[in-house]
């Protein structure tokens, strides 16, 4: 699997819409990315996705207080939720 999944939680609805950011996307951190049920590295974890996996976004994301964006994505395994386009390279 290209997903390692933990117990889900509930995944907060998308609050933005941007068309221009449908896509692929790869996952460009250092070893792995968290998956989250929400914007935010204090939101649940639903599993991590190592270097070099692509996901799905469909337009959809959120911004944190602190203005950081966090695409609502798909993964190749099909779960849903949050990573931050900090570490997301879009293809």
């Amino acid at each position: 699997p290209t997903t390692t999944t933990k117990p889900s939680s509930k995944v907060e609805a998308a609050l933005k819409l941007d068309k221009s950011l449908t896509g692929k996307y790869k996952v460009i951190a250092p070893v792995s990315l968290h998956i989250r049920a929400g914007a935010g590295t204090n939101k649940a974890s639903l599993g991590t996705l190592k270097k070099g996996v692509v996901v799905q976004n469909f337009g959809y994301y959120n911004v944190t207080s602190s203005g950081a964006k966090w695409l609502y994505v798909s993964t190749p395994d099909g779960v849903l939720g949050y990573c931050s386009t900090r570490y997301l390279k879009k293809l």
